[in-house]
């Protein structure tokens, strides 16, 4: 989970936002170089961090991974698929979210 202490946050947050004006200048808007710039980055970074290779390592690498997607896809994407389920009608003929059928979506932005 990437629920660290607020403390904890402010230097790494300072340092990611240099990196993102980094990145964000190096695509200048190309959508198609920033998924390469991206993967480039996330690789490098956990090349970085765990240098040294060994299986153990490797598990926690890709724990870490999971967990990432996962919390994005919960926190970011399923919100997002409520909300356009909303607006543009479910497709599945029994809708197992109830706030799409009473309308009562949560707060997506």
């Amino acid at each position: 989970m990437p629920y660290i202490k607020q403390e904890m946050r402010q230097g790494i947050d300072a340092k990611l936002d240099q990196l993102v004006e980094t990145v964000n200048q190096t695509v200048d808007g190309d959508e198609n170089l920033l998924k390469g710039v991206m993967n480039y980055t996330i690789t490098t970074l956990i090349n970085k961090v765990y240098p040294v290779d060994s299986y153990s390592k490797f598990n926690d690498i890709m724990g870490i991974l999971k967990g990432v997607d996962f919390e994005f896809y919960r926190r970011r994407v399923v919100p997002y698929e409520k909300q356009k389920a909303f607006e543009n009608g479910d497709c599945y003929p029994n809708p197992i979210e109830t706030e799409v059928n009473t309308g009562k979506l949560p707060n997506c932005s």
